[in-house]
């Protein structure tokens, strides 16, 4: 069982990832342009077959991170080394679905250019 103030500090730090990420998925959710979910990315509204579901979807990934962080901030409190292992799990093969994930979405909502 961890130590109080190294729980307490888990849940607090990872509690606002998950806000944050509710946040940025209702504003995405709400949004009427198209949201870039990768930063280099250039998605423009007459390149996508429907925005709204396009920004549905996008929020859809926002939302699955808020929720994997609340599950990593569980693993934490149960286990200091099982908290770090699922922490870079979600770094590093958790940001790869991602982007494999973004890239469905994207493929799928995109004006087919003949």
């Amino acid at each position: 069982m961890p130590d109080v103030p190294f729980s307490v500090a888990w849940c607090v730090a990872l509690g606002v990832v998950f806000v944050l990420f509710v946040i940025i998925g209702k504003k995405t959710e709400k949004s009427s342009e198209p949201v870039k979910f990768i930063p280099f990315t250039t998605v423009q509204a007459s390149e996508l077959q429907n925005v709204t579901s396009y920004n549905y979807e996008v929020a859809r990934i926002y939302y699955s991170c808020a929720i994997n962080m609340l599950l990593t901030a569980l693993a934490g409190v149960i286990s200091r080394k099982f908290g770090a292992v699922i922490l870079l799990m979600d770094f590093f093969p958790g940001v790869w679905f991602l982007f494999r994930r973004y890239k469905r979405i994207l493929s799928k909502s995109m004006v087919d250019k003949i």
